[in-house]
């Protein structure tokens, strides 16, 4: 469960990055 939150933070955080 952790690594899938893990993968899910640096997706959503990239996405944000980019988003900006």
């Amino acid at each position: 469960m952790c690594e899938c939150v893990c993968m899910y933070s640096v997706i959503f955080l990239e996405l944000h990055g980019q988003y900006q």
